[in-house]
């Protein structure tokens, strides 16, 4: 009976062990991308990504416990938050081209890193407004089996804050 139960948990163990070592050579990294064609002027979109105080009208942010720098707006505006639902870190807007590029950088203190970037491309009769998102999720060996699902689900994410940013714009 003991023998059984030895090479039950022994070949338990050895999965396990192959998992972690599957997670670790997985990428941790994840991208995402989202547009929208809006039929207003960049200067005004930009208004609404230079703020970080803005982003509670058309992200997710107002649902987060944070606080935002003074100033909110521009290169070196920051946000920071500690939440039970989302843990705690930092965005910082790292550039600040109005009304073309926007840049900025998410870390959190279980070691995953985001970049992203919004590009507004004027075009004849609108604005296209891209958002793209890079992520590292650190070195966790779980985080490897969740980099894909995490980008997809940003992805959507993005999707529909940008949706709310043209609404919101639109008023």
């Amino acid at each position: 009976m003991r023998e059984n139960l030895a090479k039950i948990f022994g070949g338990i163990a050895i999965l396990l062990i192959i998992l972690i070592l599957v997670g670790f050579l997985r990428p941790a990294h994840w991208t995402a991308e989202a547009c929208v064609e809006a039929h207003l002027d960049p200067e005004v979109i930009f208004t609404y990504l230079n703020d970080l105080e803005k982003w509670d009208e058309w992200t997710i942010w107002s649902d987060i416990d944070s606080e935002v720098t003074d100033p909110s707006h521009g290169e070196g505006a920051m946000r920071t938050w500690e939440d039970e639902s989302f843990g705690s870190g930092e965005i910082l807007i790292v550039k600040s081209y109005p009304p073309t590029v926007l840049g900025y950088e998410v870390t959190t203190d279980s070691g995953a890193r985001v970049f992203g970037n919004f590009r507004l491309t004027v075009l004849p009769t609108s604005t296209l407004i891209t958002w793209t998102e890079q992520g590292d999720l650190g070195n966790n060996p779980l985080m490897g089996f969740l980099a894909k699902r995490i980008g997809d689900s940003q992805q959507k994410q993005m999707a529909s804050g940008l949706e709310s940013l043209k609404l919101r714009a639109s008023d």
